[in-house]
């Protein structure tokens, strides 16, 4: 049983994807067939032209914070230090 888990492990070394960047530079601009929640969200604030985001990164929306990093161009996102802020700044 160990070298069935020894496989496992090194077979996850070997498929590894390339650098953030790179992975960037191929999903830019978001189309294709591979898009995750995060960046369908993203693109449909962009469709609505919503000029900025206001928020609070953290464990639960991190991936949503990256899809508006790769997006940056197209959308600016404020981020704040507490979300009463974030959702004064946005009503204001």
């Amino acid at each position: 049983m160990a070298n069935r888990f020894a496989g496992v492990a090194g077979r996850a070394d070997q498929d590894a994807a390339p650098s953030s960047l790179s992975r960037r530079e191929k999903r830019r601009p978001m189309s294709g067939n591979t898009l995750n929640g995060a960046q369908v969200i993203v693109d449909y604030l962009i469709q609505e032209k919503v000029p900025q985001v206001f928020g609070l990164c953290g464990h639960g929306n991190i991936q949503f914070i990256d899809a508006l990093y790769e997006r940056s161009a197209d959308i600016k996102t404020i981020s704040t230090h507490h979300e009463s802020v974030a959702g004064f700044m946005a009503d204001v």
